[in-house]
C-alpha cells in the first residue's frame, strides 16, 4: 500500500513519510521495502466492526468531529473545525467509564478524555499518545482524567508542551484488547471521522490485529 495525501492532516502518510510528489512515489514502486504493519477493529455496542487504522477516541476531539459532520457541506479544511471546537467546549462534559485490558478489570475512571492508538500521529502534530508504534502488536490507551471545560484547557496546555506523559493523572497502558463502559451514552470517533454503524454508544470494545496492513516504505525506514 501507499498513499498519496491530499487532505488536511494526511496522519498515515506523515507517519511512513509519503508525499503526493510524483518522482518520489515511483521511486518508492521501484525502490520500496514492504513493511507489514498492524491494524485494529472497534466496535460500539456489540454493532458491527470498524477497521481503525489511526486511533479511536471518547471526549473533546469526537464532540467536535460529530459536530463538524452533522453541519457538513462540502470540503473539510482547517478552519471548518473552528465553530465545532467552540460549541463543543461549551457543552464539554466527559463520562466516566469502567475499563477492561487484556480480561483484567482497572478501577472505575471518573470523567476523562480517553484515546486507544495505533500510531502516534495526530492532527496538529500534538501526538497524544506519543508512544505508539504500528507494528508492535500493542495498542496504546491514553487516558487524561478531566471533569469539565477548565480541566480540558489544562490538558489542551499541556498537549501543546509536550507534557502531557509527564503529568502524574495521566494513564497510559499498552494492550492488545480494550472494553470501556460509560456511564452516560458518549460519542467516539475512529480515525478522525464518525463511525459509520453508530453515534451516542455505552460500550466500545477494540482489538489489535498484528501485521495485518502491507505499506511500501522507503528504504531508510524499513
Amino acid at each position: 500500500m501507499i498513499h498519496l495525501p491530499a487532505g488536511n492532516e494526511n496522519l498515515f502518510a506523515r507517519e511512513f513519510e509519503m508525499t503526493n510528489d510524483v518522482d518520489e512515489v515511483v521511486r518508492r514502486l521501484r525502490d520500496g521495502v514492504v513493511r507489514r504493519v498492524d491494524l485494529a477493529s472497534a466496535a460500539a455496542d456489540g454493532g458491527p466492526k470498524e477497521i481503525m487504522v489511526l486511533m479511536a477516541s471518547v471526549g473533546f476531539d469526537a464532540e467536535v468531529v460529530h459536530d463538524l459532520a452533522s453541519r457538513r457541506r462540502g470540503p473539510v479544511r482547517h478552519l471548518s473545525y473552528l465553530l465545532p471546537a467552540i460549541r463543543s467546549f461549551l457543552r464539554f462534559a466527559p463520562s466516566s467509564m469502567r475499563l477492561t485490558v487484556d480480561e483484567g478489570d482497572l478501577p472505575e475512571t471518573g470523567p476523562a478524555i480517553v484515546m486507544i492508538a495505533n500510531s502516534r500521529q495526530y492532527a496538529g502534530r500534538l501526538d497524544p499518545a506519543a508512544r505508539a508504534r504500528m507494528d508492535d502488536g500493542r495498542l496504546d490507551l491514553l487516558i487524561l482524567p478531566c471533569r469539565g471545560r477548565f480541566g480540558l484547557l489544562r490538558w489542551a496546555l499541556a498537549l501543546f508542551r509536550r507534557r502531557q506523559l509527564d503529568d502524574s493523572r495521566t494513564t497510559y497502558l499498552e494492550g492488545r484488547r480494550f472494553r470501556l463502559v460509560f456511564e452516560r451514552p458518549v460519542h467516539w470517533q475512529v480515525d478522525g471521522d464518525p463511525p459509520h454503524h453508530s453515534s451516542l454508544i455505552r460500550t466500545l470494545e477494540i482489538e489489535i490485529e498484528s501485521g495485518v496492513l502491507p505499506v511500501l516504505v522507503h528504504p531508510r525506514t524499513a
